[in-house]
């Protein structure tokens, strides 16, 4: 009975794990994952108040995760990762966090979109038409309220105080597609939601590093090892079809070539 509700029990936290593994997944899952562990932990307290070696085993469990959970939520990467996720944003602090938690660190993540909100944007160059609009077109664009300016005022504040929305793509290609409504926000999102939840794909990409690093290769500069080792990380994650081969673009073979 112990085993099977213990194995029961331990299900989600299985499932948590794998959520944050992976080159897909992002930072905004870990203070996610571990809300709804602290759910689950709540849940099954009340589920399990006869059982007293459980119920025990719950509480235990419970203290070692809500103090990893309290040191989390103060760190700012973590609180941005909610707040620019669209299906989040200020809506879920609001719901699930208590109203001193989001004063205590609000200072610093205002500090923090306070260097992003000055960044001077590239002009932006309007298309060349091939021809002239007909009648029809011009009176379609002049009700058209997607070409209309942008609605004006603070860009983090406008988009975390919008109502959250689903998304069936991740939250760093969401945000690829939002240069024109948020394009300094965007710069700010796309550097969070980069920042990989755990450390296995580092890990990874360090002990791939020591590998073209052998000791036959040891005058491999630092600059050319990381060019290296982006072009197959992109390469491997479908982020590039294929490598340009020696010959073409005025690019010489050798064993750069052979490293990848």
């Amino acid at each position: 009975m112990i085993i099977t509700e213990s194995k029961r029990f331990l299900e989600p936290f299985h499932e948590a794990t794998l959520d944050l593994q992976g080159h897909k997944s992002s930072i905004d899952a870990v203070l996610f994952n571990m809300e709804v562990l602290l759910k689950h932990y709540e849940d099954s307290k009340a589920k399990f108040v006869e059982n007293d070696h459980l119920t025990k085993c719950i509480e235990m469990g419970w203290i070692v995760l809500e103090k990893y959970y309290a040191k989390s939520e103060s760190t700012s990467a973590y609180v941005l990762a909610l707040l620019l996720h669209p299906s989040r944003r200020l809506m879920h602090i609001n719901h699930f966090w208590k109203k001193e938690w989001w004063e205590a660190i609000r200072s610093s993540i205002e500090a923090i979109w306070a260097s992003y909100s000055s960044i001077e944007l590239p002009e932006r160059t309007e298309t060349v038409r091939d021809h002239e609009p007909t009648p029809y077109q011009s009176l379609r664009a002049s009700i058209n309220v997607t070409s209309k300016p942008q609605v004006e005022g603070d860009e983090f504040y406008r988009f975390i105080n919008g109502t959250p929305i689903s998304i069936r793509i991740t939250a760093l290609e969401w945000w690829s597609t939002q240069s024109y409504e948020y394009p300094r926000l965007q710069y700010l999102a796309r550097e969070i939601f980069s920042i990989p939840p755990m450390s296995d794909e580092p890990e990874r990409v360090f002990s791939s590093a020591r590998r073209v690093l052998s000791w036959d290769r040891a005058r491999l500069g630092d600059e050319l090892l990381q060019q290296l080792q982006c072009v197959k990380h992109w390469k491997r994650n479908g982020h590039i079809s294929r490598i340009i081969e020696p010959g073409e673009a005025g690019i010489h073979g050798g064993d750069d070539m052979e490293l990848l």
